[in-house]
């Protein structure tokens, strides 16, 4: 018998809306050092909450890798993020976050 799959659940749906929207807020953080970078993101998540966004798309490049990995660490430790994932999306592999961010109380 077939496996019944299961419907994706709030937060898979949002990374997927992200993923496939030209509209979701970007952050490119090409040519920065690590900490403009944590800097860049801080500022960019404040005010993506502010502004009522649940997501968000973090670019950050392949290269050395000092930018995905200060954009994970980041990303894992920040109190606005629910959760957050690299990309899945072909040609994103490896050189972009997303994130999902919490609600604003009402």
């Amino acid at each position: 018998m077939p496996k019944k799959e299961k419907p994706p659940d709030e937060e898979e749906l949002l990374f997927m809306q992200a993923e496939l929207s030209r509209d979701t807020p970007t952050l490119d953080l090409h040519g920065q050092t690590a900490e403009q970078a944590q800097n860049s993101i801080d500022q960019f998540l404040y005010a993506q909450f502010i502004a009522d966004k649940r997501t968000v798309k973090i670019v950050h490049g392949k290269g050395t890798g000092v930018l995905q990995k200060t954009t994970n660490e980041f990303l894992a430790s920040h109190q606005l993020v629910l959760n957050w994932r690299t990309s899945s999306k072909p040609g994103e592999e490896g050189a972009v976050a997303y994130a999902i961010l919490a609600e604003k109380e009402q």
